[in-house]
């Protein structure tokens, strides 16, 4: 007696593994439109902010124009804190980073 190891159809019938090969073979044909996929997701889900420097002077959207630049002392974790130099050392104002604008 010859023993033959056992397979899944599946794996062997080509009528009925051909649409997941049609699916697999698109994906490898144009490895440039998935990154340009994940790329796109990518974009959509992140925020891209300005860099901004402790000690330069921003600007809120929106802000009136009568109103002067604020004075940036730090960001961290999509926080700001800045202040006007009116109002003296100890006084800031936390602020989200991507409301801030370079003056």
């Amino acid at each position: 007696a010859v023993s033959t190891p056992f397979r899944h159809k599946s794996k062997r019938d080509p009528e009925e593994n051909s649409e997941s090969t049609r699916q697999t073979v698109n994906r490898l044909e144009d490895p440039c439109s998935q990154s340009a996929d994940m790329n796109q997701r990518h974009h959509q889900s992140s925020k891209v902010v300005p860099l901004l420097r402790p000690g330069s002077f921003v600007t809120l959207e929106n802000q009136p124009d009568d109103l002067p630049p604020f004075e940036l002392i730090q960001c961290r974790g999509g926080r700001c804190w800045v202040r006007q130099q009116a109002w003296g050392q100890s006084v800031q104002w936390e602020v989200e980073h991507e409301r801030l604008r370079t003056a």
